[in-house]
C-alpha cells in the first residue's frame, strides 16, 4: 500500500465506523488526515489502531448514548453564561446558571476534554464577574 492509499483506507474506516463521532482522538486523527499532516508510518499504526476500535465497537455497542434534549438539558432554565454547544448536537447551548446552589461533577475517559472544561468554565466565570460585579478594589 502506498502512502495515499492508508491515509485514504484510514479516512474511510474512520467515516465508515463513525469512530469519530464519540471519540475526541479519532476527530483530532481525522482533522490531521484532512490537514495532510500525517506521513505513511503514522497511518500504518493507526490503520491497526482503528480496526482494533471497529473491534471494540463491535463487541461493546453504545446503545444508551443519546444527546440529551433541549428541555432535558435546560430543565433550570437557559444558562446565565454561555460555555458552548454540544458536539452531538450544535443547537444546544451548554452554560451555568447562578440562581440555585452549583454542583459540579466532571467525569469521563483521558482525552475527553475534562480540564479544558474546566478551565474553560473558570474563565468564564472570571469574564461574567468581571462584566458584572463592581471591582471590590475600587
Amino acid at each position: 500500500m502506498s502512502s495515499n492509499e492508508h491515509k485514504s483506507t484510514l479516512e474511510q474506516l474512520i467515516a465508515q465506523h463513525g469512530l469519530d463521532e464519540n471519540s475526541s482522538y479519532w476527530r483530532r486523527i481525522k482533522l490531521c488526515l484532512e490537514r495532510g499532516m500525517l506521513t505513511d508510518a503514522p497511518c500504518k499504526a493507526l490503520l491497526i489502531a482503528a480496526e482494533r476500535a471497529i473491534q471494540h465497537q463491535q463487541d461493546y455497542p453504545e446503545h444508551l448514548h443519546r444527546p440529551p434534549t433541549a428541555e432535558q438539558l435546560h430543565a433550570a432554565g437557559e444558562p446565565h453564561v454561555r460555555l458552548g454547544t454540544l458536539l452531538d448536537d450544535t443547537s444546544l447551548i451548554v452554560g451555568v446558571r447562578f440562581d440555585r446552589p452549583l454542583h459540579v461533577v466532571v467525569a469521563g475517559c483521558t482525552g475527553f476534554g475534562k480540564t479544558t472544561l474546566v478551565r474553560t468554565l473558570l474563565k468564564t466565570i472570571h469574564e461574567f464577574n468581571q462584566c458584572h460585579f463592581p471591582d471590590p478594589s475600587r
